[in-house]
């Protein structure tokens, strides 16, 4: 399933893809992990989740409750480097997203 369908079944059909950004893979789950942004209400969604039914994203929410995740999840300091680079990568992602400008019509 491609990242446009994902956001179709979190977002409803009504997002397009110009109103949407994925960046990765990252994370823990880094084979099918990336971070799915929605330009127009600053939600994001990692991961996803086939069981239990229906098909869902392992994490969904705002930018701000993201990073706020992040930290408490992968603090800077982390002693395991694999958790520290997790945290590095969803850093630079939330950075990287909070940079682009604002959507126009």
């Amino acid at each position: 399933m491609t990242d446009y369908e994902k956001a179709c079944i979190v977002w409803g059909l009504y997002i397009t893809p110009r109103e949407f950004i994925a960046v990765g893979p990252l994370g823990s789950r880094n084979t099918d992990n990336n971070l799915v942004f929605n330009r127009r209400t600053h939600e994001v969604f990692t991961g996803w989740r086939t069981t239990p039914a229906p098909e869902h994203p392992c994490y969904l929410g705002t930018l701000d409750d993201f990073e706020a995740a992040v930290s408490v999840n992968y603090p800077e300091f982390e002693q395991g480097v694999i958790r520290a680079r997790w945290g590095i990568e969803y850093r630079e992602a939330i950075r990287f997203l909070r940079s682009l400008p604002p959507l126009t019509p």
